[in-house]
């Protein structure tokens, strides 16, 4: 293999504004699915005290599926760090 082959080619055509509305229209079955795991997670939250600031960080830093519903339903006031540990773990292993 040459180094020729390995450099970059700009593509030749680019994305179209319609292109861009039939993908934004075909994600909107998934968003729809994934509205009711936001609507619990967020109910939970608010009954733990969580902020509307709070969640948002939550589930932007720890993106580990389902964690944050393991995450929510551990927290004190104030968090005890030793136990959310594990508990992210765990949840990622698929052992929780």
């Amino acid at each position: 293999m040459a180094d020729s082959d390995l450099a970059f080619v700009p593509p030749t055509e680019y994305p179209s504004p319609a292109g861009a509305m039939r993908g934004l229209r075909d994600a909107v079955p998934v968003l729809l699915g994934f509205l009711p795991f936001g609507l619990v997670l967020g109910a939970q939250a608010t009954q733990k005290g969580l902020s509307a600031v709070e969640v948002p960080l939550l589930t932007g830093l720890n993106f580990g599926g389902g964690s944050e519903f393991a995450a929510i339903a551990m927290w004190t006031s104030p968090p005890q760090v030793a136990l959310s540990w594990p508990s992210r773990s765990w949840s990622t292993a698929g052992i929780c």
